[in-house]
Formats: structure tokens, sequence, C-alpha cells
């Protein structure tokens, strides 16, 4: 489990573009540790991509991004751990659902 975004990035990202990012690009003299990565949508002249990490550095996925060639355009969070956001606007929260508590605790061994 990490955390999900999706990255509407410049350019039509490449499998080998994928696969580098899959093994982890160095960043700041740090790799990024990157559990999965994959296109989702091409267009003509952008690529959306979504990227699991398992951590939060300012700014990192847009440094993974620029470090491979393809500035980030837009990017969205949509996971944390076994949490899905949904539609949940920046800013705002909301209360998790009991079957969210029991799923949270589960996967950190409470």
């Amino acid at each position: 489990m990490g955390i999900l975004h999706l990255a509407r990035v410049k350019g039509r990202v490449s499998k080998e573009v994928i696969a580098a990012i899959a093994q982890g690009v160095v960043i700041e003299g740090t790799p990024v540790a990157v559990t999965s990565c994959r296109i989702v949508e091409h267009g003509s002249s952008d690529s959306v991509v979504e990227v699991c990490i398992h951590e939060g550095r300012n700014r990192i996925i847009r440094k993974m991004f620029d470090e491979v060639g393809h500035p980030v355009v837009d990017l969205v969070r949509t996971q944390i751990g076994p949490i899905r956001l949904g539609m949940l606007k920046p800013g705002t929260v909301r209360q998790l659902t009991n079957q969210e508590l029991g799923t949270l605790y589960s996967s950190v061994g409470l």
C-alpha cells in the first residue's frame, strides 16, 4: 500500500520511461520507491499516468517526472493506503466509515 496519484504530464510517455520510473528515480540524492506506475491515457500532447509511492516528500511526483523529461501539468492524490479519497475537494475533510477504519487498522496490524 502507498499513496496513489494520477498525473497529467507533458508529452507522450513511453513504456521505457514507465520502466525507468518503476525502477526508481533518484531525487536529491535519494531514490524514490515506486510501487507501481502505469499509463492510463495518451493524448495528442500529454499523457495521464497512475503512480503509487510510499513516501510523501515535498513535490516528489513533480520532481520525479521533471527528471524523466515529462513535467506535470495536473496532479491529484486519489488514495492513501487503503482509503480512497473519491471526489474530496482540496482543503475539505470527511469522516471515515467504520469499514474504512477497520481496513486501516488491519493494514497497520491493529
